[in-house]
């Protein structure tokens, strides 16, 4: 690893943003205080750039559609300010960014609840539509697929609205994290859904004019996401201003067949949006194996319980797997926050050809820039 293209700075940018006033598309603006954002960057550029943005949300503001894209542009200005975002810019958001959309507008109710049973069980309380389709769903967790699909359509347009303008606005190619969805589909560049269908955890990619142009799917949903997310095996690899760009979500890191996909598809880089509960003692904790899944052939069963979850990935996951496929730069993006009791924890990685890094580990947002050789 090339030490002397390794910068770390961690700047305090509170005094800056704290109580700005952020604009959003919906009624009226919304004040939000940001915490500092600390910013890390690998590489030595001149070819583009994959930026790994570390969203910190609460809850409450999934519950209101001003606050969620409030707190996303004003990760997104501090970015900008930063020189960091062009036309060849691939952002990346992390996993489930769209998926705690399913409070969105149900209040302090839901979203101030200590657990999130707790605040499914509020939701499930407030959805008209809740028992009949329970009763009628197609899948083993029928209280989460009949949640999620009745919430379905608000979630999807209002993260379409979200992530076409921000990458319109920024003029970035925008891997929008992912978000739970039923048979999600691009019709003349939105986002579109069929309510009652499987649910699939699906990370949709935008262009810099806004457009919506791939849906990749999660092919291997863990064991909190199998009884009611159908796995899908449609890894996306599209054209950008920057490459030949791959993307995963986040288990789907883990998995040989995953790579092989994407060295078919012809992906030189990979994008990896993430999410991790579970609290900080997690991410440090003996590794469980492969949740929902069975071991891959190429996976060694001694180490389940020795090494640790970060550990594990460094070994198993992108920053292990990206080279030997082709893939010449990888980021993952993890969400951060307050989230009920999920614990979101985590870390981004930044992988190229001289290596892999974990970027610092900090409950706080982050923007992590692999700059990209020409």
């Amino acid at each position: 690893m090339n030490k002397a293209i390794w910068k770390a700075q961690q700047l305090a940018i509170g005094a800056v943003l704290a109580g700005a006033i952020v604009s959003c598309s919906a009624d009226m603006p919304v004040a939000v205080d940001i915490p500092a954002v600390v910013v890390e960057s690998r590489g030595a550029g001149g070819g583009g750039r994959l930026l790994s943005l570390q969203a910190f949300f609460d809850a409450t503001d999934f519950g209101d559609a001003r606050l969620y894209e409030a707190r996303l542009r004003a990760l997104f200005a501090e970015a900008d300010d930063r020189g960091l975002l062009d036309e060849k810019t691939v952002v990346v958001l992390p996993e489930y960014v769209g998926t705690w959309l399913v409070v969105e507008g149900e209040g302090s109710f839901v979203t101030s609840l200590a657990t999130v049973s707790e605040a499914m069980t509020a939701l499930a309380m407030r959805t008209t539509t809740f028992i009949p389709d329970k009763l009628f769903s197609p899948t083993a967790d029928g209280d989460a697929w009949a949640l999620f699909t009745h919430k379905a359509p608000a979630m999807a347009a209002i993260y379409q609205r979200v992530m076409s303008s921000l990458a319109d606005d920024y003029d970035v190619t925008l891997v929008a994290g992912s978000i739970i969805l039923p048979a999600a589909a691009i019709v003349d560049g939105a986002l579109t859904v069929t309510p009652g269908a499987l649910l699939e955890n699906v990370s949709v990619v935008f262009d810099h004019d806004g457009d919506a142009i791939a849906v990749s799917r999660k092919r291997f949903p863990t064991a909190d996401e199998v009884g009611f997310v159908n796995d899908v095996d449609d890894v996306a690899v599209i054209d950008t201003p920057a490459g030949r760009l791959g993307v995963l979500v986040c288990a789907d890191a883990w998995f040989p067949q995953s790579y092989a996909r994407l060295q078919e598809k012809g992906a030189e880089l990979l994008a990896v949006p993430t999410f991790h509960s579970g609290g900080a003692a997690i991410w440090n904790a003996p590794w469980g194996g492969y949740s929902g899944q069975k071991l891959p052939d190429d996976v060694d069963g001694d180490d389940v319980g020795v090494l640790t979850e970060a550990t594990a990935w460094d070994k198993y996951a992108l920053a292990g797997r990206a080279s030997a496929a082709g893939i010449r730069a990888a980021v993952s993006a993890p969400l951060r926050g307050s989230l009920w009791d999920l614990g979101a924890t985590g870390q981004a990685f930044l992988v190229d050809d001289d290596g892999f890094q974990r970027v610092t580990d900090l409950d706080a947002p982050g923007i992590f820039s692999l700059e990209l050789a020409p």
